[in-house]
C-alpha cells in the first residue's frame, strides 16, 4: 500500500509537545477507540490483523524519547500483543523509563478496544488506523469478506506530515485576560480509576428532536450539558462561566491526510442568568459555533498555537525548562477550562462489513469530566469519562433526552478502588 520508507524519527509536532510533561497518574493523556461486533472476538486473528495493521501504518511503531532540546518519536521492531482486557479503562501507556509502543490493542468478549497516547496521534487520525485493523479482523474471520478493504487513500510521507509546520503563518499575536471557569467538585476516585457511563441511542431519532430547533446534533447536546451542569452547581459557583473546550478537526478545514495530531480547540462559554431559557442558551452556543467553526478563525488559533515553538529563545531552551513551562500554560488553561466535549462525526466502514458491526464508541482520560460521541450507522454513543464518584450530571443530561421520548440503553463500567 505505501512503498516509501519510514523515517527512523520524526519530531513532535505542535499539539503533542503538551502531552509528555503533563502526563500523570491522575490524567495519562490516553483516549480509548471501541468496536463493538456481534459476534465474539478470536484472539489469534486480532493478532494478526494488529500486525498486518501495523505493516500499513509503521509511524504507529514509535517509541517516544527525551532529547536535550525536545522529546522525539523514534522507529522501533516491537509489536503490539493483543491481550484480552486486564486494565483500568485509559491505563498509561507513556513512561520515561521504559521503551514501549504508545498504543495498546485489546479485547473483552464481542469488542475490541484501541488505546492510544495522545502525543503520538489525535482521534481522527488514530481512527484511521482503528478502522482498519477492525477491516483487517473481520477479513480474517469471514471468508467473504477477504478482498473487502478499509482505504485510507494516502502516503506515508503524507501520514508522517506535521501539518501544523504546513500551513503556519506568522500571526498577530494579541493579549486575553485569564477568566477562571466553573469548576465540578466532589470525591474522586483514586488513580488510574475512570468512570464510564455511555447512553447508546437511535441517530434517526436525535435527528427528529434536533430538527424541531433548526440546529446541529452537536449544538443541542452541548447545551443539554451546559444545562445539566447548571441543574447541579450552587448559586455561588454559578458565578463563574460554565466554559466547554470542543477539539476541531483541523483536516476537514486545511487539506492533511496525517495520522499525527491535526486539531484545534474553540470555546463556547456561558455566564449563568437566571431568566433564560433552553433556547437562549442553545442560541448563544449556535452562534459561538458558527462564529469559531471558519477556515479563518481556526488559521488564526491555529497559528497562535504554533508560534511559541517558533521563538527562537524558547527553541534554545533545555527540555527541563520546556516542561516548566509548558506545564505552567497547561495549568492556566485548566483554570478557563470545566470540562470538553468531542465529536467525532460519522464513523464508516465498507457496506460489505455493516453487518457484523453493532457501534463505535470513544471515550478519553481526563482528571475532570468530559463527553465524547460519534455514531455509526443508526447508533449514536454519547460517552462521558469522569473521576468524580457523584454522577448527577450525567443523570440529568440523559434524564432531559429521555424527556424527548429518545429510548437510550445506559452503560457503564465497574469502578472500585475509592
Amino acid at each position: 500500500m505505501f512503498k516509501n520508507k519510514a523515517p527512523h524519527w520524526s519530531k513532535l509536532d505542535n499539539v503533542a509537545k503538551i502531552f509528555p510533561p503533563t502526563t500523570s497518574q491522575s490524567d495519562p493523556k490516553v483516549f480509548r477507540f471501541a468496536c463493538e461486533l456481534k459476534e465474539m472476538v478470536i484472539s489469534n486473528l486480532l493478532q494478526k490483523a494488529a500486525e498486518e495493521t501495523l505493516k500499513l501504518f509503521p509511524y504507529f511503531s514509535s517509541t517516544l524519547k527525551r532529547g536535550i532540546f525536545w522529546y522525539y518519536l523514534e522507529q522501533s521492531n516491537l509489536v503490539p500483543i493483543v491481550k484480552e482486557e486486564d486494565l483500568p479503562i485509559c491505563s498509561r501507556l507513556y513512561d520515561r523509563n521504559k521503551k514501549a509502543l504508545l498504543f495498546r490493542i485489546t479485547y473483552y468478549k464481542k469488542r475490541i478496544n484501541m488505546e492510544v497516547y495522545h502525543a503520538l496521534s489525535d482521534g481522527m487520525g488514530a481512527l484511521q488506523f482503528f478502522k482498519v485493523l477492525v477491516g483487517k479482523y473481520l477479513s480474517f474471520a469471514h471468508k467473504e469478506l477477504e478482498n473487502v478493504l478499509v482505504d485510507y487513500d494516502t502516503t506515508l510521507m503524507e501520514m508522517v506530515a506535521d501539518s501544523f509546520d504546513r500551513y503556519y503563518e506568522k500571526p498577530q499575536i494579541t493579549k486575553k485576560k485569564l477568566v477562571r471557569a466553573w469548576k465540578m467538585k466532589g470525591a474522586t476516585f483514586s488513580f488510574e480509576r475512570l468512570k464510564v457511563i455511555e447512553g447508546v441511542l437511535s441517530v434517526s431519532e436525535l435527528k427528529k428532536i434536533v430538527k424541531r430547533y433548526h440546529t446541529t446534533i452537536t449544538t443541542f447536546l452541548l447545551t443539554v450539558y451546559l444545562q445539566s451542569m447548571i441543574a447541579v452547581s450552587s448559586p455561588k459557583d454559578r458565578k463563574r462561566p460554565f466554559t466547554i473546550h470542543i477539539p476541531v478537526n483541523l483536516r476537514t478545514h486545511f487539506a492533511s491526510t496525517s495520522t499525527k495530531n491535526f486539531f484545534g480547540i474553540i470555546t463556547v462559554a456561558y455566564s449563568y442568568r437566571k431568566e433564560d431559557t433552553f433556547e437562549d442558551i442553545l442560541s448563544l452556543v449556535d452562534k459561538t459555533l458558527k462564529e469559531e467553526l471558519t477556515t479563518d478563525r481556526l488559521s488564526i488559533r491555529m497559528n497562535q498555537m504554533s508560534s511559541l515553538e517558533k521563538n527562537l529563545l524558547v527553541r534554545s531552551a533545555p527540555l527541563f525548562l520546556k516542561d516548566l513551562g509548558l506545564k505552567f500554560g497547561a495549568y492556566l488553561t485548566d483554570l478557563e477550562t470545566s470540562t470538553s466535549f468531542s465529536n467525532l462525526g460519522i464513523i464508516t466502514m465498507p457496506k460489505e462489513m455493516i453487518p457484523y458491526i453493532r457501534l463505535f464508541d470513544a471515550f478519553n482520560s481526563t482528571n475532570k469530566m468530559i463527553i465524547c460521541c460519534c455514531s455509526f450507522e443508526d447508533q449514536f454513543v454519547i460517552s462521558f469519562t469522569s473521576r468524580f464518584v457523584n454522577s448527577n450530571i450525567q443523570k440529568h443530561f440523559f434524564r432531559v433526552l429521555t424527556e424527548y421520548s429518545l429510548k437510550i440503553e445506559i452503560r457503564s463500567n465497574e469502578v472500585s478502588n475509592l
